[in-house]
């Protein structure tokens, strides 16, 4: 059986092999967009594969989950999911 040294996920640990993203350190970089319950930070890694692809993070204060309308991207294709926690997506 092969046995694997568990590592934090860090810029460091993940130098050649990947890139992180993570939410900017408080006061590094201004969110791209923001409101009372939410903050956005777009751009904080990009992929290059038959064009570009850009991530970003958006948060959220803990509330209720319920809506009155939604925002539609006919041009631009977007991801979403929610979390609450740490996540690791490989690519």
């Amino acid at each position: 059986m092969i046995k694997l040294k568990i590592q934090d996920a860090s810029e460091k640990n993940l130098e050649g092999i990947a890139q992180l993203v993570k939410f900017p350190e408080e006061g590094a970089k201004e969110p791209m967009g923001q409101s009372p319950i939410h903050k956005f930070y777009g751009r904080l890694g990009t992929v290059s594969c038959n064009g570009e692809y850009e991530f970003g993070i958006c948060s959220f204060r803990k509330r209720e989950m319920k809506t009155t309308q939604l925002e539609q991207h006919i041009i631009i294709p977007e991801l979403l999911f929610a979390l609450d926690s740490d996540f690791v997506t490989p690519l």
